[in-house]
């Protein structure tokens, strides 16, 4: 009787188990993910972080300005667009939408109050 060399047996292994894993593939188990703030963009705030964000009445530059914030500022969040460029904040009695790059986001208003210190508010 022969023996095989380390080696080779250790290819016909791996050969064997290779073949053995194309089988049939079982179906990967769904996750579901609890909605998170930071996810979902609401309950949480938004310090307004340039000298004045306009506030417009839908996720656009097009659309009307209905109100400005100024730097410093903390709102709520309301809500945000799917890839969350834009995100509708709550500015006294009114509401309003404005960009993603002109804001910094904080799960809590106490962190965005506190945040505000190391912004050069005049």
């Amino acid at each position: 009787m022969k023996v095989l060399p380390v080696s080779q047996c250790l290819m016909l292994l791996l050969v064997v188990f290779g073949f053995a894993s194309c089988g049939r593939e079982e179906p990967v188990p769904m996750i579901e993910l609890a909605e998170t703030p930071v996810l979902s963009g609401r309950g949480s705030y938004a310090l307004v972080t340039i000298e004045y964000a306009r506030l417009y009445d839908r996720p656009s530059t097009s659309g009307e300005t209905l109100v400005h914030a100024r730097r410093g500022d903390v709102l709520a969040v309301l809500s945000a667009t799917p890839d969350q460029l834009w995100y509708e904040l709550q500015e006294q009695d009114a509401r309003g939408w404005v960009q993603r790059d002109e804001l910094r986001l904080f799960p809590t208003e106490e962190q965005a109050r506190n945040a505000r210190g190391m912004l050069d508010v005049r």
